[in-house]
């Protein structure tokens, strides 16, 4: 049997032991990396095999989110699993949108992180037990935000230009280059698109900008 690279990426050290731990106590062969902040987590993506990251969403220096699109832009093929303590449908939501193949809640058992690995190695989805459920209605967190938010047509053609970028992953450096201004500029715009959009929360520009491209 092949071993299997897993990236436990997590600010609380008891945490990574613990799944260090249960993930060298299954069988076949393990070869478990560990980090304590988003960028470290990117950059053992970027220097090593990983076939799985474990991405705690609440990290230092770097969130879980961004970490995963930093690290599925190098690598496309990366299967990731977010860990949070957050029952969150929106964090949910923007997970699977940045190509998370798991989704685990830290209340649960570490069972449930060890079933989620298999399940993502094998090339299925997973996602807690508690969220299964409401995965499968109809009206849950897959839900575009367009729908609810009819504030769109408001927006001027350099701010539609910027959702448009970020819509794309781009960060606020890259926006900024690409559109020939300063950092700052652009993170003005995205606090006046916040505003017009009635959005809040860290990631659900993005998350607008992701569901709205085609209108953009």
């Amino acid at each position: 049997m092949a071993t299997v690279r897993v990236l436990i990426a997590d600010d609380h050290p008891i945490i990574r032991s613990g799944l260090r731990e249960a993930i060298q106590g299954e069988r076949g062969k393990w070869l478990v990396f560990e980090a304590s902040d988003g960028e470290q987590a990117v950059e053992c993506c970027q220097t090593n095999p990983i076939d799985v990251a474990i991405f705690d969403i609440s990290m230092p220096k770097l969130d879980g989110l961004a970490a995963v699109r930093m690290a599925r832009r190098q690598k496309p093929a990366l299967k990731v699993i977010l860990l949070t303590m957050y029952d969150d449908p929106a964090l949910l939501d923007e997970g699977l949108t940045l190509g998370a193949q798991g989704y685990v809640l830290k209340d649960e058992p570490i069972a449930v992180v060890i079933e989620a690995l298999r399940a993502v190695l094998k090339g299925e989805r997973y996602l807690s037990p508690a969220l299964q459920n409401r995965d499968k209605k109809p009206d849950s967190v897959s839900k575009p935000l367009s729908d609810s938010n009819p504030d769109l047509d408001s927006l001027t053609v350099t701010e539609r230009k910027i959702l448009r970028l970020i819509g794309e992953d781009l960060t606020s450096k890259e926006i900024a280059d690409r559109l020939q201004c300063s950092v700052h500029t652009v993170n003005a715009h995205r606090q006046n698109l916040s505003i017009k959009l009635r959005l809040s929360g860290s990631h659900s520009l993005l998350k607008f900008a992701f569901d709205n491209r085609d209108r953009l």
